[in-house]
């Protein structure tokens, strides 16, 4: 099946490949219209394209010798690749167009099968490319993994950036306003629930809240009373008390409902 139709290697465009004469296959397909008309009507029916799915020699010349057919009128040549019969061949429609078009296939299948690369001929050559492809993915990986790296650390940089803003913050809200325990008892109006017998459990708590996060409690003067100076506390203190105050008093009604018979 291999010598259905001549074929020769030429340059089309920018590559050599395996071509053939369209007057060979329109022969083998049998085709009753005259050849000039008949691959005319293929080349626009499968829009193939001159220099890249063939080439033409016209009479003037060409890397190949024109043939005369009577009257000593020369016709002009067509070269057509491989592709571009299996593709005549495919809508040919006809059971000789099937035929051709299987044996492009099986020609096309046995160039791709015999080409061999020059790394496969030369074993230094392969195994050194592979050693530099090898260092190439190595290098890729430890950019990746370095830049990964940098990432992380930028990124917990920026947290500590953050958590000192946050300190900051919180730091300069404590310095803020200051208040004492009876002071701020007495502004929001709760005394009935927090006596004055209550003020030192209130104020014992408040300095071990500030001694946990380092804040100061300068003492303040006051008036009235034996002593002369009180502990003044950051608001955000008294409202750590406050959520500690909610969270006890649920805890002891929940106490007194599991008591009651």
């Amino acid at each position: 099946m291999h010598d259905l139709i001549p074929l020769c290697r030429q340059p089309v465009g920018a590559d050599t490949v395996e071509t053939f004469n369209a007057r060979d296959l329109h022969a083998h397909l049998q085709v009753g219209k005259d050849f000039s008309t008949w691959i005319k009507a293929q080349i626009k029916r499968a829009r193939l394209v001159e220099n890249r799915d063939y080439i033409v020699f016209p009479p003037e010349g060409g890397k190949l010798e024109s043939t005369t057919y009577g009257h000593g009128k020369t016709a002009i040549e067509y070269h057509l690749t491989l592709k571009a019969g299996e593709h005549i061949g495919m809508v040919s429609g006809t059971a000789k167009g099937f035929e051709i078009r299987e044996w492009f296939i099986a020609r096309a299948n046995e160039a791709l099968k015999n080409r061999t690369s020059a790394l496969d001929r030369y074993p230094e050559l392969k195994a050194m490319t592979e050693l530099m492809v090898g260092v190439a993915e190595a290098r890729d990986r430890a950019a990746q993994a370095e830049a990964e790296a940098k990432a992380a650390t930028l990124a917990a940089h920026v947290a500590q950036i953050q958590a000192a803003r946050a300190d900051a913050k919180v730091e300069a809200l404590a310095d803020t306003q200051r208040m004492t325990v009876e002071h701020f008892v007495l502004a929001n109006g709760l005394l009935q629930k927090f006596p004055y017998d209550d003020h030192r459990r209130v104020s014992d708590w408040l300095m071990e809240f500030c001694l946990q996060y380092a804040w100061e409690v300068p003492k303040v003067s006051v008036y009235g009373k034996p002593w002369t100076e009180e502990k003044a506390f950051p608001l955000p203190a008294f409202s750590a008390w406050m959520r500690h105050e909610v969270t006890r008093f649920k805890q002891q009604s929940l106490r007194v409902l599991r008591t009651k018979p």
